[in-house]
């Protein structure tokens, strides 16, 4: 009996596996979109205003859809932050990488500092998807560039990306929505770039 409970005993102590895993947005090399008609134009200060996130997906586990209404939340892949800020963080790279942007600022900071536009973002979709036939992600945002001096909306638009995913690869997952992020800032730079001429 005793060596029963000392063999049990061992089990119990044996250190246990975190199979969790954590993901994080980072920036994706967009060189060959680098398609300005190369007139200097005078680059202004944005300000970036928190993220809005649709509240199915705002949460660190990710989110995987199964279908039109269903869905799951895959626990042992997590983002390393939350989407609201990682989405923040890689928008400010790539916006202060565009010709029309002289520096972007993170609201309240913004507020404080003379900034020409401001940037609305709503995220609407960013999800792996599983299908019958295979795997996919879907990215969807709402956009608002707001004129400061005016106070009003000058231009705004829907951006949305789809692409392949082989299940089970959240790296690649974490890549395409990194990317999906990353044109969404040059597509964004494109416009004050337009506005600004």
């Amino acid at each position: 009996m005793a060596l029963l409970l000392l063999a049990g005993g061992c089990t119990l102590t044996r250190p246990v596996a975190d199979p969790t895993r954590f993901y994080l947005l980072a920036p994706v090399d967009l060189a060959e979109r680098d398609d300005t008609d190369g007139n200097e134009i005078e680059a202004v200060r944005i300000g970036l205003r928190r993220v809005q996130l649709a509240d199915y997906f705002n949460t660190a586990a990710i989110t995987v859809r199964t279908g039109e209404n269903s869905l799951r939340y895959s626990h042992f892949n997590r983002w390393a932050e939350g989407l609201d800020r990682g989405t923040s963080r890689l928008l400010t790279t790539v916006l202060s990488q565009q010709p029309a942007v002289d520096s972007v600022l993170l609201f309240p900071e913004a507020s404080r500092e003379a900034v020409v536009y401001e940037v609305e973002l709503v995220l609407t979709a960013c999800e792996a998807v599983e299908t019958d036939d295979g795997g996919g992600f879907r990215f969807a945002a709402d956009w608002k560039l707001h004129r400061s001096d005016a106070r009003r909306v000058v231009s705004r638009g829907t951006f949305s990306r789809e692409g392949a995913w082989e299940r089970g690869d959240y790296a690649a997952l974490a890549n395409s929505i990194s990317r999906a992020i990353s044109e969404l800032g040059w597509e964004i730079g494109r416009e004050l770039e337009r506005l600004e001429r």
